[in-house]
This record gives C-alpha cells, sequence and structure tokens, in this order.
C-alpha cells in the first residue's frame, strides 16, 4: 500500500511540473502571437495612411489640372 502511495506521488508531483511548464508555454505563445498581430496592425495602418496620402496627392493634381484651363480661358475671355 505504502509503494501506490508513493507511486501516486511521484505521479501527481511529475504531472505538476508539466502542467506548470505547459502553463509557461503558453503564456509565452500567447504573447508571441499578440506581438505578431500587434506588428501587422501597425504594418496596415501605415499602408492605409500611405494610400491616403497617394489618393490625396491624386486629388490634388486633377483639381490643378481642372483649374488651369479655366484660368487659360479667363485669360483669353
Amino acid at each position: 500500500m505504502s509503494q501506490r502511495y508513493n507511486s501516486i506521488g511521484i505521479t501527481q508531483s511529475s504531472l505538476s511540473v508539466r502542467e506548470s511548464t505547459l502553463s509557461q508555454s503558453i503564456s509565452a505563445n500567447t504573447s508571441a502571437v499578440s506581438r505578431i498581430m500587434d506588428a501587422d496592425f501597425a504594418k496596415e495602418q501605415a499602408e492605409s495612411v500611405r494610400l491616403q496620402i497617394l489618393q490625396q496627392t491624386a486629388t490634388s493634381a486633377l483639381a490643378q489640372a481642372n483649374f488651369s484651363p479655366q484660368s487659360v480661358l479667363g485669360f483669353l475671355g
């Protein structure tokens, strides 16, 4: 009977160590996933800002292109 208790105690101790190791691993993996998602979000946000700037530049260029013929007609007219 004593041998069974010892065996159960050893098994329980081993399982506790494994549980602790797995908990630390899960925590590390969760942190890594969070950092990856944050990095991707920052990258996408930077790309969005870049595209907004390009759109504003194109809109300004079109506005200038539309203004130029009108100003020439104003000088002529």
